[in-house]
């Protein structure tokens, strides 16, 4: 039995290389709409122009960072103080 895909939100870990990048391509071409999370920057963004490119939808976001590089100030919230 085959599971619809389509129109499904889905958020992918490890998205810039190996299983993760894999597992990103392949909800993306079942038309699964993606949250990319990574640790690296530049591949991150890489990966989910490559998927808008080929006519799917993906954000990346920075994650497993204690500080995030200046450019990302104000596109992600801040985490409460502990």
């Amino acid at each position: 039995m085959a599971i619809a895909l389509e129109g499904k939100v889905a958020i992918v870990t490890g998205a810039t290389s190996g299983i993760g990048r894999a597992i990103a391509v392949a909800l993306a071409k079942a038309k699964v709409k993606l949250v990319l999370a990574a640790r690296r920057i530049g591949e991150g963004e890489n990966v989910a122009k490559e998927i808008q490119a080929a006519g799917g939808t993906a954000l990346f976001g920075l994650v497993g960072r204690k500080r995030l590089p200046k450019r990302f100030y104000g596109c992600v919230p801040r985490p409460p103080a502990t």
